[in-house]
């Protein structure tokens, strides 16, 4: 229980909920034609998907500089996305999706967000890339890059062939 208020607080549910409006606005910005998209675009989607719902967070002002990083990392995420760099987006379980790079030494690089980094967590989504890339492409990345909404960190993963076995 929170001691200002008289309701339980499901730990990390706003985690969740970020990961959720996230996914939302990146499925749609990158749905839009590059030559339409902008920084301004980015945050109306922000704006109109974010989820306001300030309770699940730890405070009001939790909720604000939660808001105010993931907008600024999501508006850097982006950049990376405009470069040209990756060229399509798939989905992976209910609250990811990722975009891939084809290398011109070949093979591809996975890049996707991720709000949590919790080391198992990142492993899950790690796993569950390995399999959705073998499946789709028929051989594993070169390497997956998750980048942190919440720190702006980038963290690299190598898969070896063993990986999914």
């Amino acid at each position: 229980m929170n001691k200002h208020t008289s309701k339980p607080r499901i730990k990390n549910c706003w985690k969740s909920e970020i990961q959720n409006s996230v996914m939302k606005i990146i499925n749609i910005y990158t749905n839009i034609p590059v030559t339409k998209r902008s920084p301004f675009i980015l945050l109306s989607l922000i704006e109109k998907c974010w989820n306001k719902q300030d309770s699940i967070y730890e405070s009001k002002v939790h909720y604000y500089v939660t808001l105010a990083a993931v907008t600024n990392y999501l508006l850097q995420y982006v950049m990376k996305i405009d470069e040209g760099y990756y060229q399509e987006s798939r989905v992976v379980g209910m609250q990811h999706s990722f975009l891939y790079n084809k290398r011109k030494s070949g093979g591809y690089t996975i890049l996707t967000a991720a709000v949590d980094d919790n080391p198992e967590i990142l492993q899950a989504l790690v796993e569950q890339i390995l399999v959705e890339s073998e499946k789709v492409y028929g051989e594993l990345p070169h390497n997956i890059e998750i980048y942190s909404l919440l720190t702006g960190k980038s963290i690299f993963f190598y898969p070896k062939i063993c990986s999914v076995c």
